[in-house]
């Protein structure tokens, strides 16, 4: 396939309009001529990619201000009205010529040690490549604030996560702890209450006189044909012992004695 495809008269065997830009592209920058005399497709087709990327240097506003669909869809609508046929993907074409061009600077630069253009669309390429290096340059300090702020926010949010994970560990040994003093406090007062008990019932004991039943010789019994007959004394203790803090505050209690004719005495 040759440049004449992308004449506004194309061969009817394969219309411009219907073939991708890759195909359409595949001899750019063949200087062969034209197998018929009396058409040139190379010099229409260098005119046609001459206004393509001055029309991108002219509009460069519109592509830095505007979404690049837009512009893009722009450009396919002036391509049409200034051609007079579609052109489906414009932005593939102009990629895939500014990629052609830099392959071929870069063989020059190594053939002869410089890559100097010469031909109008080869400067326009190099026109329109040095604004998209520009743009480029231009927002790449954007990007590395942008990925450096997106960063920041990322440690933050870790932090902030580390933090609260440690506040509830936190709480939660406070509550276990809690909890088990709670315990150990019931089990020494309950120790403790149990030795005051203990205590007040020896006591008890040593002033009835029996360490079991308690002699009570204040209780006699007059009608008791034993002669100095005393009491056995079963004491029932009801006794309520109030603490706060391991000090006991209060010590309520009340003793009930049951008189029984000692006849075993």
């Amino acid at each position: 396939m040759s440049e004449a495809d992308w004449s506004p008269t194309p061969p009817k065997r394969s219309p411009s309009h219907l073939l991708p830009p890759d195909q359409l592209l595949n001899h750019l920058n063949s200087q062969s001529p034209s197998p018929s005399p009396s058409s040139s497709p190379g010099p229409q087709w260098q005119h046609e990619k001459l206004k393509c990327i001055r029309y991108c240097v002219g509009n460069q506003d519109e592509y830095r201000a505007l979404p690049r669909f837009q512009f893009w869809n722009n450009f396919k609508s002036w391509f049409e009205e200034t051609f007079g046929r579609p052109l489906k993907q414009p932005d593939r074409m102009i990629s895939q010529l500014i990629r052609k061009h830099r392959d071929k600077k870069n063989a020059i630069r190594e053939e002869c040690g410089t890559a100097r253009s010469v031909t109008d669309p080869d400067q326009a390429l190099d026109e329109w490549i040095q604004i998209l290096d520009d743009l480029e340059a231009a927002m790449r300090p954007a990007k590395e604030d942008a990925a450096a702020a997106e960063e920041n926010h990322r440690q933050r949010s870790r932090r902030m996560q580390d933090d609260m994970m440690e506040r509830r560990r936190k709480r939660n040994r406070e509550r276990r702890g809690d909890s088990l003093a709670s315990e150990t406090h019931t089990v020494e007062s309950g120790t403790q209450s149990s030795d005051i008990m203990q205590g007040l019932q020896a006591a008890l004991n040593l002033i009835l006189g029996e360490p079991e039943f308690g002699y009570c010789p204040l209780v006699r019994n007059e009608n008791s044909n034993i002669g100095g007959g005393g009491c056995r004394c079963n004491l029932n203790f009801n006794i309520q012992i109030h603490h706060d803090d391991d000090k006991i505050i209060a010590l309520r209690g009340k003793a009930y004695a049951t008189a029984a004719p000692n006849h075993g005495i």
